[in-house]
C-alpha cells in the first residue's frame, strides 16, 4: 500500500488539479483497499490553490461515488422480488431521510460506502445523491485543503492513514450494511412510523 499511496503521491504532484482529481476518483470508487487522498490534498494544498484544489478534488470523489452507488444497485440483480418490493419502502424512507445522511457522510472521513451501497440497492434517487454527495464532499475537501494551505496541524491528525484492522472494519460493516438491508422488513417500519397518518387510518 505504501508503494501505491507514494505513486498517486508523485502522480498528482505531476499532474496538478488533474492528477488531484483522477485520484480522488481512484481513492472513492475503490472498495475495501484504503487510498489516503486527503493525505495527497493535504500535501498538495501548500503548492496549488487550495479552493480549486478542494472543488476539483471534490467532484472527483464524488464520481467515485456514484460508480459504488451502480455497484449498489447492479447488487439489486440477485435479491429476491419480495426483497425488491420491501426495498421500494425503504427508498420512499430514504428520500424523505436519506439527504441529510448522505451529506454527513460524505462530509466526514468515514467508510460512507456503508450507506452509498444500500442506497443503490434502493435506487434513491440519482440526482439527489450526487448532489447532496458532492455538497458533503466540498465541505470535507475544502477543510483539508484549506487546512494545509494554512498549516493547521490537527486536521494532519485526522488523517493519520489506514490500518489493516481499520480495511477489515469497513468490509465488516458493509457486508452488514447490505445483509440488513437486504433482509429489514422495509414495508412493516414504513407503514408504523413512516407513512401518512390518513395511511394508517
Amino acid at each position: 500500500m505504501s508503494d501505491i499511496a507514494l505513486w498517486l503521491q508523485l502522480f498528482a504532484i505531476e499532474y496538478g488539479y488533474f492528477g488531484s482529481f483522477v485520484i480522488s476518483i481512484i481513492s472513492n470508487l475503490i472498495l475495501f483497499v484504503p487510498i489516503p487522498y486527503l493525505i495527497i490534498i493535504f500535501a498538495l494544498s501548500t503548492v496549488l490553490d487550495p479552493l480549486i484544489l478542494g472543488l476539483v478534488s471534490a467532484l472527483g470523489a464524488t464520481i467515485g461515488k456514484i460508480i459504488i452507488y451502480h455497484i449498489g444497485k447492479s447488487g439489486r440483480r440477485i435479491l429476491k422480488e419480495s426483497q425488491k418490493k420491501k426495498l421500494e419502502f425503504a427508498r420512499l424512507i430514504m428520500e424523505k431521510y436519506g439527504p441529510i445522511a448522505i451529506f454527513i457522510m460524505a462530509a466526514t472521513p468515514v467508510p460512507d460506502d456503508i450507506l452509498y451501497i444500500p442506497l443503490g440497492m434502493m435506487r434513491f434517487d440519482l440526482l439527489r445523491f450526487f448532489i447532496y454527495t458532492l455538497l458533503g464532499k466540498i465541505v470535507l475537501t475544502l477543510i483539508i485543503s484549506l487546512g494545509g494551505y494554512f498549516s493547521i496541524t490537527w486536521i494532519s491528525y485526522l488523517l493519520g492513514g489506514e490500518s489493516v484492522w481499520g480495511m477489515m472494519v469497513t468490509i465488516i460493516f458493509i457486508a452488514l450494511s447490505v445483509y440488513v438491508t437486504a433482509k429489514m422488513d422495509w414495508e412493516a417500519l414504513f407503514y408504523k412510523y413512516f407513512s401518512p397518518k390518513e395511511t394508517k387510518k
